[in-house]
């Protein structure tokens, strides 16, 4: 998946008016302004008021702070870093996805109390071996 870029605020109320089906003179007429006024801010020749960006955005159904970071919260959350799972982590979930989260559990309890490598080997050849698997 393509990460977001910010539009500018001008495209991005523009991209936001088409996906709600309003034209131009129906935003205008929602937020009691001239369209020839919508369309100098959809390209971005002039700026709104908070007044009118919190009009518009409401008329849009979208938060001010989306206009202004020129993304949708959807958006914003798909542009950030992917955090990876630690190994351990994702031996963890693998184990979970196998043998379910009550055995997993039970197999950490019991490796919490595990000193040595060589003593969690063996747990978990006991373990799998209770699976039938080892």
């Amino acid at each position: 998946m393509e990460k977001a870029k910010p539009k500018s605020l001008g495209a991005f109320l523009r991209a936001a008016r088409e996906r709600s089906g309003l034209t131009m003179r129906g935003l205008a007429r929602v937020v009691g302004k001239d369209h020839k006024h919508i369309s100098l801010l959809e390209s971005d020749k002039i700026s709104p008021t908070v007044d009118t960006l919190e009009q518009i955005c409401r008329a849009l159904d979208i938060e001010p702070w989306e206009a202004v970071a020129g993304m949708t919260k959807a958006e914003l959350l798909a542009s950030l870093p992917v955090q990876r799972a630690s190994p351990a982590e994702a031996l963890v979930r693998e184990l979970v996805a196998k043998y379910g989260e009550e055995m997993v559990q039970a197999l950490l309890d019991l490796a919490g109390k595990v000193t040595s490598p060589e003593e969690f080997r063996a747990t978990l050849r006991v373990f799998k071996a209770m699976r039938g698997d080892g």
